[in-house]
């Protein structure tokens, strides 16, 4: 099978307190009913390596300020109101509350269904959340890892997946599609907003990892690159989109967000950036945080 070549997705910068970015067709065609964004680094009180919105609760920033900028990403999706034009209108009066769920994430395959408004899912190990409850914001924190949210727009269900390497191949994205299912959803009828991750071209990998890969299916060769001599590259893009494609996602409906987080360096905050950045200097120890992207339906407040 030919690798499938998605074209970038229009989208712009929103700064209402935190910046983040918005597709233009999701918030044009489902702006009544859902609130989405892939946030930046930028807009947050943190300093130094985390400057400034970092909302990644394990990295050693402040845990002060990680609080603070997850409370403002919350704070900016509830107070965003948005006129027929699409011009924004940040701080005015809350035309919606909602409440943020995050997970402890551990590149599994384990997905949530968030039930419960109440549920408390700071605790909990999981990779994906699912809910079909207005008024909830799933939120998921990468730093290359690929963000994916999604929104069955015909039977109001939404989802968040962080997918590295690890949970894509685990099957993360399959266990969050089957749980769409299971709540009396459709795939076909399911919106995938793939957000910003590693580059291809930056993502080097070993010779173990591209056997592991190979042992799997043979049809993942179209997601590696070699050159003569040198280290294999993954594509962790594409790999997610195919695992989207094959669970029965329309192609049609993937909104491919293919910006790279390792050399964004002024908007995005990069694992694997910071960790080759702490081998030329000497250092054991890489200084990084992660952004949220996140997904909610809207309830009247």
């Amino acid at each position: 099978m030919a690798a499938i070549i998605l074209q970038q997705a229009p989208w712009q910068l929103v700064n209402c307190g935190v910046q983040y970015i918005e597709l233009d067709e999701i918030t044009q065609t489902y702006g009544n009913d859902i609130v989405h964004g892939f946030c930046t680094r930028k807009g947050g009180i943190s300093q130094g390596s985390y400057n400034s919105l970092n909302c990644c609760i394990t990295s050693k920033d402040n845990i002060v300020d990680i609080i603070t900028n997850i409370a403002m990403v919350q704070a900016a999706f509830c107070q965003d109101i948005t006129d027929d034009y699409g011009d924004y209108y940040p701080n005015q009066s809350k035309a919606y509350e909602l409440v943020l769920k995050v997970t402890q994430q551990t590149h599994s395959n384990i997905v949530i269904e968030v039930d419960d408004p109440h549920l408390d899912t700071t605790s909990l190990e999981a990779d994906a959340l699912v809910t079909r409850l207005p008024g909830i914001l799933l939120g998921v924190q990468t730093a290359d890892c690929t963000p994916i949210l999604l929104y069955d727009w015909k039977n109001k269900i939404i989802a968040s997946i962080h997918a590295g390497w690890k949970g894509a191949f685990s099957g993360i994205i399959q266990n969050t599609i089957n749980v769409i299912g299971r709540m009396k959803g459709d795939a076909k009828a399911t919106i995938a907003m793939v957000g910003p991750n590693i580059a291809m071209h930056h993502y080097e990998v070993s010779d173990d990892f591209y056997q592991q890969f190979m042992a799997e299916d043979r049809g993942n060769l179209e997601f590696f690159s070699r050159k003569f001599g040198e280290h294999y590259y993954f594509d962790l893009r594409g790999y997610c989109i195919k695992q989207l494609i094959d669970n029965g996602i329309m192609v049609h409906n993937i909104h491919n967000l293919a910006l790279d987080t390792y050399s964004n360096e002024d908007l995005f905050f990069s694992c694997r950036r910071a960790r080759q950045e702490a081998k030329v200097h000497g250092n054991e120890t890489a200084i990084f945080g992660g952004q949220l992207s996140v997904i909610g339906m809207q309830a009247s407040g």
